[in-house]
């Protein structure tokens, strides 16, 4: 019976040391698992990519995917953690032809369980990414074929990290309808254009000009000269990529979005809109949509009212850069005119109708979907 009960006891105290060991060494796997997890994911997330929405002036360094697509991390609002293998693995799959609710719902294994809205923003960057490294490609066929590429601009254009910089870049370079510029430069007027911006003469601009009367040309008064060579200088101002960066951004920054009824009187309802106000940067989208369709349905007019004064003393401290009381007068004619006529007009479109320019930025806060 002694014994019966002492080999009992010894079974049950095996038993007891058999599963603490068994709990210790499971404790210690688990540990080192978990030290092996977050280590990898340490490792993976070393490069983290946030990705852009309407940020169109910084710059920060681009990593390059394997098929060639620029991505880069330059958002102030939506950040997204992708990992590196992630934004491989969806881009596979997109050239692969699958959609992005197939790669969402059965492709999970392949991409980490990335959810709808990080693999729309992914699929909607790499288009916008592809779609800028074609268009670089046909700027730059262009130019060349017109014989005035010169390897600091080929290097700008390279380097442009938007369409909107890369059509500023551009613009200067792309064929024209006749303009007023074209037409004065045909009358020979670009050199008194010349002579007014280095801002040395020193007799009046109506001296110089009497130089340039041709009555073959249709040049036949001192004013049709100066006229011309200003005409010129506007169309030379608008088209300088820097100057639009900087006022495209002041534009954004201190603008406003202003809406007015046509017909007071008239019950719609868009009658919250009838004196509207509100700055470009905190535009909301529901705001932005009853407007576009007020606006479309005759009810409502619409406009951005930019910062102007702000905006040509900018150009005057660009242009004016000597104290000439000939030509000064004439410049801050011929400014005031570059940006009413041709810079405002054109910044306000791309602003408000970005549809009309593909990839330009501006999508998330002004558009009808």
């Amino acid at each position: 019976m002694k014994r019966k009960k002492i080999g009992i006891i010894t079974i049950c105290v095996l038993l007891f040391l058999g599963a603490m060991i068994f709990i210790v060494i499971r404790n210690g796997q688990r540990k080192d698992k978990e030290a092996i997890v977050e280590d990898t994911e340490k490792e993976q997330y070393a490069v983290t990519y946030v990705w852009p929405k309407n940020d169109l002036t910084e710059k920060i360094p681009e990593p390059k995917s394997k098929n060639g697509a620029v991505l880069h991390a330059d958002d102030q609002k939506t950040k997204l953690k992708i990992k590196v293998w992630q934004v491989e693995a969806v881009m596979e799959l997109i050239d692969e032809g699958c959609t992005i609710p197939f790669i969402a719902r059965y492709r999970k294994e392949k991409h980490g369980s990335l959810n709808d809205e990080q693999l729309r923003n992914l699929d909607e960057r790499l288009t916008y990414l592809r779609n800028l490294e074609e268009r670089k490609e046909t700027v730059l066929a262009s130019i060349e074929e017109q014989g005035k590429l010169t390897e600091e601009l080929k290097q700008q254009i390279l380097a442009a990290q938007t369409q909107v910089l890369l059509e500023d870049l551009y613009r200067p370079y792309r064929p024209k309808r006749r303009t007023r510029a074209t037409i004065a430069k045909e009358k020979g007027l670009e050199g008194l254009a010349n002579q007014i911006l280095l801002q040395m003469l020193d007799h009046s601009v109506e001296e110089e000009a009497k130089q340039y009367l041709d009555e073959e040309k249709e040049v036949t008064t001192v004013e049709q000269a100066i006229s011309g060579a200003l005409d010129i200088l506007a169309e030379a101002i608008a088209d300088e990529a820097d100057y639009r960066t900087a006022i495209r951004k002041t534009t954004m920054q201190k603008g406003s979005l202003v809406s007015a009824a046509k017909n007071a009187e008239e019950k719609t309802v868009y009658e919250n809109y009838y004196d509207f106000s509100t700055v470009l940067s905190k535009v909301s989208g529901y705001q932005t949509l009853a407007i576009n369709r007020g606006e479309k349905e005759k009810i409502l007019t619409v406009k951005i009212e930019a910062p102007e004064d702000d905006i040509l003393r900018y150009l005057c401290k660009k242009v004016i850069v000597k104290e000439n009381e000939y030509t000064t007068p004439y410049l801050e004619e011929m400014i005031a005119d570059s940006y009413k006529r041709l810079i405002a007009p054109a910044i306000e479109r791309e602003i408000r109708f970005p549809a009309s320019f593909p990839y330009s930025g501006y999508q998330a806060l002004f558009s009808d979907d």
